[in-house]
């Protein structure tokens, strides 16, 4: 292994390396020194990158970092195929390969789990888990911490994977500013590209959940070329979608997108999370057009969660079905655990619920629900549900003769339209 390690991470980074399996294997400084025979001053000096390492001291210091078994040739070329698989599953969108690459690493995982590309193997498999996730992923969190805290002694080329896999899996965890973040810390590290049509495509994609379209769409259009340039077909159509997406939220344009074509697609490519996106947007256009009958139909094919069971009760109150509309309430709030990214949708459903039982409850009562509901859609800039609020918000406001107030909401609301930009 020595010829590896210099080849492979250099002196200074090796220095890391040790100190990391040597806090795996719960040895104290002391006690590693007497296991490779070297002294504690000069293996701390090592691992701050602060010594110079000769040939002899390599060889001791390998007692520290286990050997692997294989062949290094073959070990090699398992590695590269896992990369191969991970590209074609993130960068190509080749969703059919994804159960079988997921399958290939946790079949080599034993064998990485000792090696030292350890670190490289856990970030193509986190990557390859959490960047189009054929559902949304399981908590890693505590694996994703256990990666960052390597970030000292990661390569570029590691950093920036490390960037991608956590903002991937914060974007679909619905955590999208944290999310921009990650992508733009990935981004920074400009001499490495070959991620950069992902990396820009799912900083749109974050920026258009933040309701940051014109951003959003400028960030596609950049993710769109490096896509054409670097022959991603799949990729290049999908981006296509989204932009047409910002397009009808953005300008209320209904015939932006054809959305059974869009949906096709990312049916035919088992792009399911893509799939859902296309489908929710639909439902928006069928709210739009007051088709509540329709969009109760789109509903029923989406994941189920609090943004789903708020826009089925608020269908059913459209409708008139007082009784249907309570009951979807009273299941979502009883039986859904609330998510930080479902928040609104929460005072939603507590919003419409209060709304059908007004006036059997007190009028302070609506007034929070209206007023909560309200205040998070302004924050959140969620237009959908701001269109929803704010009439009844108004309205209220004007029954109770509190004229001043009706007039500061709408206000707010045009100020706050203005400096969006929209």
């Amino acid at each position: 292994m020595m010829p590896l390690l210099k080849a492979q991470i250099g002196k200074w980074r090796f220095g890391r390396y040790v100190r990391w399996y040597r806090t795996q294997r719960q040895l104290s400084l002391r006690e590693a020194s007497r296991l490779v025979g070297l002294s504690h001053t000069y293996l701390n000096r090592i691992e701050h990158g602060n010594a110079i390492i000769n040939d002899k001291s390599y060889e001791k210091l390998l007692k520290i970092i286990p050997e692997t078994t294989h062949n290094e040739n073959e070990f090699y070329s398992v590695f590269d195929h896992l990369v191969m698989l991970t590209q074609r599953v993130t960068l190509h969108m080749e969703m059919s390969r994804f159960d079988d690459a997921l399958k290939t690493f946790l079949a080599v995982e034993h064998n990485f789990s000792s090696h030292i590309l350890w670190v490289d193997y856990k970030l193509y498999q986190m990557l390859l888990l959490h960047v189009y996730p054929k559902s949304l992923p399981t908590n890693h969190t505590t694996e994703i911490k256990q990666l960052k805290a390597l970030l000292p002694i990661m390569n570029d080329a590691q950093k920036q994977l490390c960037f991608l896999t956590h903002g991937a899996y914060l974007l679909f965890n619905g955590r999208f500013n944290l999310a921009c973040d990650q992508f733009n810390d990935a981004l920074a590290i400009r001499h490495i590209t070959q991620w950069n049509p992902l990396i820009n495509h799912l900083l749109g994609v974050s920026l258009s959940e933040l309701n940051l379209n014109s951003s959003a769409e400028s960030i596609l259009r950049v993710a769109h070329q490096l896509c054409i340039q670097s022959n991603l077909f799949i990729p290049s159509v999908v981006n296509r979608i989204w932009r047409q997406l910002i397009n009808f939220r953005m300008h209320y344009d209904l015939n932006a997108i054809d959305f059974n074509e869009a949906f096709a697609f990312a049916q035919r490519y088992e792009l399911i999370e893509m799939k859902n996106i296309i489908a929710f947007n639909h439902l928006i256009y069928y709210l739009r057009k007051m088709q509540y009958g329709d969009a109760l139909k789109i509903i029923d094919i989406l994941p189920v969660n609090h943004r789903t069971y708020y826009y089925n009760a608020l269908c059913l109150m459209r409708l008139n079905k007082t009784e249907a509309a309570l009951n979807i309430v009273f299941i979502a709030l009883q039986n859904l655990p609330t998510e930080e990214s479902m928040t609104i949708y929460v005072k939603g459903l507590r919003c419409i619920q209060a709304h059908l039982m007004y006036p059997m409850i007190e009028s302070h009562q609506y007034e929070r629900a209206l007023h909560d509901f309200f205040m998070l859609s302004m924050a959140e800039y969620a237009m959908e549900e701001n269109q929803f609020v704010y009439p009844l918000y108004r309205d209220f406001l004007k029954q109770q003769r509190r004229y001043k107030d009706a007039y500061q909401v709408t206000r707010s609301i045009n100020d706050h339209i203005t400096e969006k930009g929209c």
